[in-house]
């Protein structure tokens, strides 16, 4: 009976395995010592806090002895940090663009990579031989028309089918849109077309209008790797062939670029930048002689019960005038859209830059809950990825207060983005770790791993915010113990550990001993530091220990204590 409960010691609930050793004890004796062995075995499997009870009944000390600890001083282990997939050769035929572009088109999402070089490709090959191209074209642009933007319909990468009609003649003439413009309308923005929506339509009917009009070799905002950044010294070389042509740059197209350059020139790149006499040539090298946009850090608002948006319109579910959450408000990208590094930029360029409001307060505006955000957005500012975190939080604590599915898998965009990681991709992180969907969750530790890895994580940071978000009970402790124990699985018990010791005066603080999966969270740092040797009381932990009872809580906090005492 003894060896069939102690199969119970590796279970992931302590509680069963103090129920498993109990039925231990009380047949021990029973069972004699020849069982012995294998029950000290297995004990290696429980809990730190069951390990001097253990020692104490299998006589021999359990999880390792003085000058024998085979399971502590942990080597770190995270993930590589792989260099951003490149982008490819431009498309090099006209049939191979038609085989790229039915393949956009038939994704559930398309991809960054297989967008940018579609569109790249349909101005490069408007430019090299209109009428071929259109004749590969077609069968797809059969299948795949373009029926014009709905009311209700933000623009997205299969909106491309609009610059495919006009390669085939099938939109309207510039003068048209003009006039729509001045009227608020274009042929790809309605009117709950988002910040982000409003940035890729702006490219898309500049390109429509390129490819019927003087038609450029190529496209100065392709990026050269998955993540939409540009080599400046690709940007250089790209300018340097409009000036050699005689070509001056769209707008939309220029703006794109200018966001996606890498900041960092060499000095070889910036004179080679400096040296050309086009206007863009001469705005990307100030550009890159002064760092491009500075990003400016995040302010942390607390968002009460009451704040929320106080419609006219009648909704069965005002969630959002009880919703308490921890929320940002942002400055804006370079001092703002007017700031003297982005006045030139085109018009919903300077608008995706404007300040970010605390976003519940001001809810975005109803239209802007319907949509969630896509990879293509994050590729629009690849070195602003804080600024972007502050603009998408809402749809991040969505996911951990009222349950909604699907943002978590983006936070790995944001990790691997550049630009500083501040309070909003913290809280971004927070939220995504205390997610209600397994899968947003597992985007957020992969998150979590990848800034563990490029040394971009500040630990104390996300552990103390996460503790508030515990304590105000917008994030449950069993996601969180989810989470970080899955984190601590793949090696990364030092990163899970610093997360939970910043985490631990919020949670044991005004937190009550009954919430669920508190006694979890407590067991996961203990674990956790008996692994990495981390030394030093915590005050809070000292104060759970020395509550009177038998609770669970109680007894994960003396065990925590105690590997911390060493």
């Amino acid at each position: 009976m003894v060896l069939a409960a102690a199969e119970a010691f590796g279970h992931a609930d302590p509680g069963v395995q103090e129920r498993a050793l109990n039925v231990v004890a009380r047949h021990l004796v029973a069972a004699g010592e020849a069982v012995l062995p294998e029950l000290r075995t297995a004990a290696e499997l429980l809990n730190p806090a069951h390990h001097a009870r253990a020692g104490e009944l299998f006589g021999a000390p359990v999880g390792g002895g003085e000058g024998d600890e085979p399971d502590t001083g942990w080597d770190e282990v995270l993930p590589p940090v792989a260099p951003p997939r490149p982008l490819g050769a431009p498309i090099g035929s006209a049939a191979e663009l038609a085989e790229e572009l039915s393949a956009l088109l038939a994704a559930r999402e398309p991809e960054v990579a297989s967008f940018e070089r579609v569109l790249d490709g349909l101005v490069r090959h408007a430019h090299l031989d209109r009428a071929a191209l259109l004749a590969a074209l077609e069968p797809v642009r059969r299948t795949h028309p373009w029926q014009g933007s709905g009311h209700w319909s933000d623009c997205t990468p299969r909106d491309i089918t609009y610059v495919v009609a006009a390669v085939a003649g099938l939109t309207p003439p510039r003068r048209l849109w003009d006039a729509l413009s001045r009227s608020g309308r274009t042929p790809l923005r309605g009117s709950r077309t988002t910040l982000h929506g409003a940035v890729l339509a702006a490219r898309l009917e500049e390109a429509a209008w390129q490819v019927t009009a003087h038609r450029p070799p190529y496209l100065l905002a392709v990026p050269t790797d998955a993540t939409g950044a540009i080599e400046a010294a690709v940007l250089v070389e790209r300018l340097a062939g409009y000036q050699a042509a005689g070509i001056t740059p769209g707008q939309a197209d220029l703006s794109a670029a200018l966001l996606r350059v890498r900041p960092e020139a060499e000095p070889a790149v910036l004179s080679a930048a400096e040296a050309l006499g086009s206007p863009a040539g001469r705005w990307l090298a100030h550009w890159l002689r002064t760092g491009g946009l500075p990003g400016q850090p995040s302010e942390r608002v607390l968002f009460a019960p009451g704040q929320g948006l106080k419609s006219r319109r009648t909704y069965p579910d005002r969630w959002w005038e009880d919703v308490q959450r921890t929320v940002v408000a942002q400055p804006g990208i370079g001092a703002g859209p007017t700031g003297p590094a982005g006045e030139r930029l085109a018009p919903e360029f300077r608008r995706l830059l404007s300040p970010t409001e605390p976003s519940v307060s001001r809810a975005r505006a109803v239209e802007e809950w319907v949509w969630r955000p896509v990879p293509h957005w994050a590729a629009v500012l690849p070195h602003h990825r804080e600024e972007l975190a502050a603009r998408w939080l809402d749809h991040f604590a969505m996911g951990a207060d009222r349950n909604e599915r699907g943002a978590g898998r983006h936070l790995p965009l944001l990790a691997e983005a550049g630009g500083p990681a501040g309070l909003a991709l913290h809280l971004a992180l927070a939220y995504g770790l205390g997610a209600r969907h397994t899968e947003d969750r597992t985007g957020a530790v992969d998150a979590l791993l990848v800034l563990a890895a490029r040394g971009e994580l500040d630990g104390g940071l996300l552990g103390r915010e996460l503790g508030e978000l515990v304590a105000r009970g917008t994030v449950k402790p069993t996601r969180l113990v989810a989470a970080l124990g899955l984190a601590a699985e793949t090696g990364a018990y030092r990163t899970a550990w610093t997360v939970l010791r910043a985490a631990l005066p919020g949670l044991l603080g005004p937190a009550e001993p009954s919430v669920r999966g508190l006694g979890d969270l407590l067991a996961l740092a203990t674990d956790c530091a008996r692994r990495t040797r981390a030394r030093g009381p915590v005050a809070e932990v000292t104060a759970a220990a020395g509550r009177g009872g038998s609770g669970r809580v109680v007894k994960e906090a003396r065990a925590l204590r105690d590997v911390l005492a060493g």
